[in-house]
């Protein structure tokens, strides 16, 4: 908890910077975290239907040498006592330049979708399926974690989109979950007595306040 604010905290490995720690906020609770294989996700990012091409198509020194660089160094710093907040992405599929409506769904009405619109093999009519990956916020700090060495990382994206992006670039053994599963809400005086536990448990370890 920061405040009365509270969050779900993912810890994610890296090669070069070892653990690093991000965070989901219970009022984005419309929303459901993804958790991506990295090289499948830079690769569909790489599609011709993904926003910010001249960002994606960069190698490892040139997003270092991007202009806000150093704000993801600077963010992902303090760890554990301020976790950085998850990129929010979006995910879909295009056939000919028009986005494809058909799969555009998640929770118990993804097993209809597949029934009703099964994947069918692309002929010359009927061209396969692009996927893309677009930003509304967090570019940076994505392109840090690629930079230091993640090999997987969460993501939040509209609800609708969960589904989607998990098909193509999720890590195996995870499914998409929505936020609201992962901050249940509860009540003013719950919530009262969480911030005092939580805070209580800091001072008797030597920690430092949350989100200080």
């Amino acid at each position: 908890m920061g405040g009365l604010r509270r969050y779900a905290i993912f810890r994610v490995t890296t090669k070069g910077r070892g653990d690093v720690w991000m965070r989901v906020a219970e009022s984005e609770r419309q929303r459901s975290v993804v958790e991506v294989d990295a090289k499948r996700f830079l690769d569909a990012w790489r599609g011709p239907k993904s926003s910010h091409p001249e960002i994606a198509h960069l190698d490892k020194a040139g997003w270092k040498n991007d202009y806000k660089f150093h704000q993801a160094e600077d963010g992902f710093r303090p760890g554990w006592s301020n976790p950085v907040p998850l990129a929010e992405v979006n995910a879909g599929y295009w056939i000919d330049g028009v986005q494809d409506q058909h799969i555009t769904a998640s929770g118990r009405f993804v097993r209809w979708i597949w029934r009703a619109f099964p994947r069918r093999t692309p002929t010359a009519l009927e061209p396969e399926r692009q996927p893309y990956i677009s930003f509304t916020n967090g570019i940076t700090r994505t392109i840090w974690l690629l930079v230091a060495g993640a090999e997987r990382f969460p993501v939040t994206c509209g609800s609708d989109d969960a589904a989607i992006l998990h098909h193509f670039v999720g890590t195996a053994d995870s499914v998409p979950c929505p936020v609201s599963n992962l901050v249940p809400d509860i009540g003013h005086i719950e919530r009262l007595e969480q911030n005092r536990a939580f805070h209580e448990k800091l001072e008797a370890h030597g920690l430092p306040v949350w989100l200080a």
